[in-house]
């Protein structure tokens, strides 16, 4: 699909060149832009149309917020503190995704 994408995206600069810079013509080469983008980011995280997601509620504390604690097999916190990443602790915000992919697994480039 990202190939079909791009050869799109080929013509449509063609066709820009051609039109002087049409708006309709460029709206497209804006489109297919968009389109491209989104496909190498769900690529890059290994996200298909097998993936779930799941978007944090508000918490009962209109101004709270949810915190990652790595916990072992039982639910129980490994550690005293939050999960980390460079340094700063994982705070996720209401409305966040949480994005759960089939295929993770712990040698993946991006599952850190």
């Amino acid at each position: 699909m990202l190939a079909l994408l791009e050869e799109q995206r080929v013509q449509a600069i063609a066709a820009l060149r051609d039109t002087a810079g049409d708006p309709a013509a460029l709206a497209w080469k804006g489109e297919l832009d968009l389109a491209i983008a989104r496909l190498q980011w769900c690529t890059q995280h290994a996200i298909d149309g097998r993936t779930l997601a799941t978007v944090l509620p508000w918490p009962a504390d209109a101004f709270g917020s949810f915190a990652v604690v790595e916990c072992d097999d039982e639910g129980e916190p490994v550690a005293d503190r939050m999960l980390q990443r460079a340094g700063e602790p994982v705070v996720l915000m209401p409305g966040d995704l949480l994005v759960h992919r089939p295929r993770a697994l712990p040698d993946d480039a991006d599952n850190g």
